[in-house]
């Protein structure tokens, strides 16, 4: 299998080691393992109780079914069905796309797609640590000094912080040309951020987002050397479909090798 550098290579296993050659006693060099995290199915409600995160409304509308007025209401608002009789339970029945985290150039890692996906489909769910927004803001100058963080609002006054706790939806790199969006999400009343598709991607390719700061909190220098890279990181113009308060509050990466698919 190809790495999208242009080598052949094993996927890694979640310590950086090669899972079908168990007899291997020599450790992986230093590049080729996963920063240490605390792998996360859902959000740890660190400072803030999930009364403060209630989602877009109240509660869902009544879903007779699949194809049902209320089932077309719920979805127009970004709502999750509640009676598990649709398809519009996909956070809580975790219908995501497979996925597994690579090596893009030394030290740096990206999320691939394992399958073929269409636009609209869940990618992963962004998970850490929920901390309030004055925490946060209160961290910018410590955060600014890392190689590495990462944050995402989830809603005003409350941002999801996977630097130590979290799943591999944080290693989804900054793109200047994305293919895929963070967006909000109700299930049960509960906010919650889903990475999703904005368009059709195949099996090996790389999930990136558009990390759209707009307070210049964490205002950064992109990266990307796409044609279409706008230099700096910053919101790209909205579009059609439900409206995202949303954003991730990370840093491109560092330059990385020309990459040839």
């Amino acid at each position: 299998m190809a790495d999208g550098l242009g080598g052949a290579r094993k996927d890694l296993g979640a310590n950086g080691e090669d899972p079908q050659d168990k007899k291997k006693k020599k450790r992986a060099p230093r590049s080729c393992r996963l920063p240490a995290f605390t792998l996360l199915s859902a959000n740890e409600y660190k400072e803030v109780t999930r009364a403060r995160v209630v989602g877009l409304d109240d509660r869902a509308g009544w879903c007779a079914g699949e194809g049902s007025q209320g089932c077309h209401e719920n979805r127009g608002m970004a709502v999750e069905c509640e009676n598990g009789v649709c398809g519009n339970c996909r956070l809580q029945r975790r219908a995501f796309l497979r996925t597994s985290v690579r090596e893009v150039s030394e030290g740096q890692w990206g999320l691939f797609l394992e399958e073929d996906g269409e636009a609209g489909d869940m990618v992963e769910e962004y998970v850490g640590e929920c901390v309030t927004r004055e925490t946060f803001e209160q961290m910018v100058p410590e955060v600014q000094k890392r190689e590495r963080w990462y944050f995402c609002a989830l809603t005003h006054f409350v941002v999801i912080d996977a630097t130590r706790k979290g799943n591999y939806s944080r290693f989804v790199n900054h793109s200047c040309a994305p293919n895929a969006e963070l967006t909000p999400w109700s299930v049960a009343t509960t906010r919650r951020i889903v990475v999703t598709l904005i368009r059709s991607a195949s099996e090996g390719d790389e999930i990136t987002i558009s990390y759209d700061y707009d307070d210049g909190v964490l205002r950064q220098q992109c990266w990307c050397g796409l044609p279409e890279c706008r230099g700096m990181i910053r919101r790209l113009p909205p579009r059609p479909g439900p409206k995202s308060q949303c954003g991730s509050l990370s840093p491109s990466s560092p330059p990385r090798k020309k990459q040839t698919r």
